[in-house]
């Protein structure tokens, strides 16, 4: 039995429908789908840890206030807008963008010399995502904040995007 993925952020037909690019309109589903998988995980790795929706769910999206009219889950739209302009950046740029195996960075200041072989972001792909769509993905990205210092009461971090579960919501209102 072949292995089949079926993307969760933007769906071949939406992407046909909605890219920008011309000669993507008529892209392959099998294409497509490698393209999505790749994509999905910058979108994520981008964004950070998530609420989400349902536990056992892979990607970071939905998440727990990712709710539409009907009360189903649903993709937020500039997240479905950044994973279509991830995936024409991968299919247009992302051999010429990808890092080389050989690339190395080295410094050498008097005595002292260090080498790396990639930096983090050539690693973890961000260089790879447009900045629209870092534009767009901005309000998810997860950052913490410190409520109150450690010294006082051992202190508590939230997410500063209000991105809270209900749990997490009644326990810091009721503290």
């Amino acid at each position: 039995m072949a292995f089949s993925y079926t993307p969760t952020y933007v769906t071949w037909v939406e992407f046909k429908d909605e890219t920008i690019v011309a000669s993507l309109a008529s892209i392959s589903e099998a294409d497509y789908d490698k393209l999505a998988k790749r994509t999905e995980y910058f979108v994520d790795n981008y964004v950070g840890r998530q609420c989400k929706y349902d536990e056992t769910q892979t990607r970071q999206f939905p998440r727990d206030v990712d709710i539409d009219t009907d009360g189903d889950s649903a993709i937020p739209e500039e997240v479905k807008i950044a994973s279509i302009r991830i995936t024409e950046s991968l299919s247009l740029d992302g051999e010429t963008k990808a890092p080389k195996d050989n690339a190395m960075k080295s410094e050498k200041i008097a005595d002292y010399s260090y080498s790396r072989d990639k930096s983090s972001s050539e690693l973890n792909g961000l260089d790879l995502i447009p900045p629209e769509a870092k534009q767009l993905l901005l309000r998810f990205r997860r950052k913490s904040v410190q409520i109150s210092p450690p010294s006082v009461g051992g202190g508590s971090v939230y997410p500063v995007d209000g991105a809270l579960n209900s749990r997490q919501r009644f326990i810091k209102n009721n503290k």
